[in-house]
């Protein structure tokens, strides 16, 4: 039989091993580095906001161009968003971010370069009209679609960890 002592110390170390590593078992981040991350999602958020405004200004464009300005103008819209995503890329890779966060960084460049290679091929099949560069194309988006949702679920449980609310990404 284990003395009353024994257990209260085995109580308080539950209690104290609750308090450092929270109820799930996992460590919570310390003020340090949830500030880190805060700095390094207010610099992803921009980066998404311009992701965003060139996704929505291709499919604006894309939807209300006539068909006599499409051929000409694809080809310098293409290598115009392809270079504005090249831009963020370097920029998300330059970021530094918590070791929590590294997966979210790695999976958003991984988006990025699939947008970056969606632009290239849409600009090939412009030129060659051909159905296997449509199809090319078509699974490239697919692709890129699918990063961006892995991206987003790894955004929103860091969010979670570090226990940043969408509001703070817009303070100063």
């Amino acid at each position: 039989m284990k003395s009353p002592i024994s257990r209260t110390l085995l109580v308080i170390l539950a209690l104290i091993m609750a308090t450092i590593f929270g109820c799930t078992g996992t460590a919570k981040p310390s003020s340090t580095e949830r500030a880190e991350a805060l700095v390094f999602y207010k610099a992803l958020n921009l980066t998404y906001s311009q992701l965003q405004n060139v996704m929505t200004d291709w499919n604006t464009w894309s939807r209300t161009a006539s068909q006599a300005e499409y051929d000409s103008l694809i080809l310098l819209k293409s290598k115009s968003y392809r270079n504005q995503l090249k831009m963020l890329r370097d920029n998300t890779a330059a970021l530094s971010a918590p070791a929590k966060l590294q997966s979210l960084k790695e999976s958003l460049i991984s988006a990025l370069d699939k947008g970056i290679e969606v632009f290239d091929l849409t600009q090939q099949y412009v030129q060659t009209r051909q159905e296997a560069d449509a199809t090319k194309v078509e699974k490239s988006q697919a692709d890129y679609n699918k990063l961006m949702v892995i991206a987003a679920q790894k955004w929103d449980s860091g969010l979670d960890y570090y226990k940043i609310e969408v509001g703070e990404l817009f303070s100063k």
